[in-house]
């Protein structure tokens, strides 16, 4: 006889190749993963990026939203804090 489904499904919408850690987090929590990628993140590098990456970068307070945030940042521009500067990262990165 086939088990039964899991009882209940994770709907994940990060970008294609962003799952691993969302179906691993649901599997221990005996969930299955839908994975559903609206997107695919593209670095963008050009003048126009470098130009707005050093305006955040200059700011009080800079906030990464993602570890794909900080590698496209990365790619552009060394990433060290000015004197005074809050530097901020979401979840435990």
């Amino acid at each position: 006889m086939p088990a039964p489904p899991p009882p209940w499904t994770l709907v994940s919408l990060r970008p294609a190749g962003g799952h691993d850690a969302m179906r691993r987090a649901a599997a221990r929590h005996g969930a299955r993963l839908l994975a559903l990628s609206p997107w695919a993140l593209r670095p963008c590098d050009d003048d126009d990026a470098r130009r707005a990456l050093d305006a955040a970068l200059a700011c009080e307070a800079v906030l990464f939203t993602s570890p794909a945030a900080v590698r496209a940042a990365a790619a552009l521009r060394p990433l060290r804090p000015g004197p005074g500067q809050a530097w901020l990262a979401v979840g435990a990165g």
